[in-house]
């Protein structure tokens, strides 16, 4: 679940009562106290679960990581642009850092 201001809050993924993974898209508005599905265009993200989620320049909803059904770590990143209802994968993802090498003792 994640806060965007002023008043709403939006649930990507996660899975439902028989364990299956779900790839929608859910807004709560806390003024209206009314659920929304938005429009959801371009290629969806793979269902998950355990990702995070965070919004960027309060109109883009960035989900990354996670595990998909088979528990495959998920390491890509997609945004949501809230004012479009279009879904893009984010490019220039940042590579795994290197494992740091045993220093040889003197």
């Amino acid at each position: 679940m994640t806060f965007l201001p002023p008043s709403a809050f939006w649930i990507f993924g996660g899975s439902d009562a028989e364990g299956e993974l779900l790839n929608d898209l859910h807004s709560f508005d806390m003024v209206t106290e009314a659920w929304s599905k938005p429009a959801a265009l371009g290629e969806l993200p793979t269902p998950r679960t355990g990702h995070g989620a965070c919004f960027v320049a309060e109109r883009y909803l960035v989900v990354y990581g996670g595990t998909d059904a088979d528990g495959k770590v998920i390491e890509t990143a997609t945004a949501y642009d809230t004012i479009s209802g279009q879904w893009h994968e984010v490019k220039g993802q940042p590579q795994p850092r290197p494992q740091p090498q045993p220093q040889p003792q003197p």
